[in-house]
């Protein structure tokens, strides 16, 4: 949803690309929510991630970054724009992943 009101360009390319990879799989039922448009997602649990881009992501494409649990510390580095984002519990983030370079720090 927070996609399809920041982006609803990419949103709409992201829902035919996920209706392709589902159709005729077991998973299929995705397709119905409109909820999940991201065919891969990652978790991470107490892990440092260094500097990269996600190159097989497409390049207008986002990636969202949504934090759980209980905890203290824990940031999101976004080198070329010189951020530091401090994610806390509930918080999303919304990047061009494959255009920014982007890593979790401690």
């Amino acid at each position: 949803m927070y996609v399809q009101c920041v982006d609803p360009e990419s949103w709409w390319k992201y829902i035919q690309n996920i209706d392709s990879l589902v159709k005729g799989t077991a998973i299929e039922i995705l397709k119905h929510t409109r909820r999940a448009i991201f065919p891969g997602s990652v978790i991470l649990h107490h892990l440092k991630v260094e500097p990269h881009r996600d190159i097989g992501d497409d390049p207008d494409g986002w990636a969202a970054f949504l934090c759980f649990g209980n905890f203290d510390g824990g940031y999101i580095v976004i080198p070329q724009l010189n951020l530091k984002i401090k994610h806390r519990p509930g918080d999303l983030l919304l990047i061009r992943s494959r255009l920014l370079i982007h890593y979790v720090d401690h």
